[in-house]
Formats: C-alpha cells, structure tokens, sequence
C-alpha cells in the first residue's frame, strides 16, 4: 500500500531527524564541556587528535536537517494527494531546498579544506 509506505517514509525521515539533531545538541554540549576544562595551551593539542569526534556534531546536524526536510516534502506530497498541481509543485519547491541546502554544505566544505591546506 502506497500511503502506508509512505507514512512509514515520514516517520522514519521524522524520527531520524529528530534523534540526529538531539544527538548534535548532546555531542556539542560534551565537547563543550571537555573544551572548556582544558587550559589554553592543551586545546590545540587535543582537537587535533581528536578531529573526527570535532565534526559528529555538525555531520549529525547536517543529517538531522536532510532528514527534517525530507519529512516536511513527503508530509506536503501526501497531505496534497487530492490536488495533484500543488502536490507536484510542493514537492519541486521541497527538493530544490533540500538540493540547495547540501549544495551550500558542500560549497562551505570545500572551502574549509582549502583554507586547513
């Protein structure tokens, strides 16, 4: 059945969403934490061996957002089945803001990685 398929693809978009964001907020809050206990000198020491656990929160944001856009395009397809010119439009205008936005996070990385280089 299409509307429980697609039901099924809006809660999980919705719940993905929801736990990679908290998760973000909770990894930035420890971060903080762990940063703000350094002394000056240690820190850059210590981001340094530690750079993958740095990005978690902006890499579980970034798909926390995606997956937050990607619930709200799929409520509006399915909440507009009856008027199938809005529902098309609504979906167009949905995904070309998600595509924007990982156009933007990817313009943005590339542009960090030259700067570190």
């Amino acid at each position: 059945d299409t509307n429980s398929s697609l039901d099924i693809a809006i809660y999980l978009a919705s719940f993905l969403g929801v736990h990679a964001c908290t998760c973000s907020c909770v990894t930035s809050a420890l971060l903080y934490r762990v940063a703000n206990a350094l002394q000056d000198e240690e820190a850059p020491r210590w981001a340094a061996r530690n750079k993958t656990l740095l990005s978690m929160p902006m890499a579980k944001f970034g798909m926390g957002c995606i997956s937050y856009l990607g619930s709200v395009v799929l409520i509006s397809f399915r909440d507009l089945q009856a008027i199938p010119f809005w529902q098309y439009l609504a979906l167009v205008i949905g995904l070309m803001s998600m595509s924007m936005t990982v156009v933007v996070a990817v313009i943005l990385f590339r542009e960090q990685a030259k700067m570190s280089t």
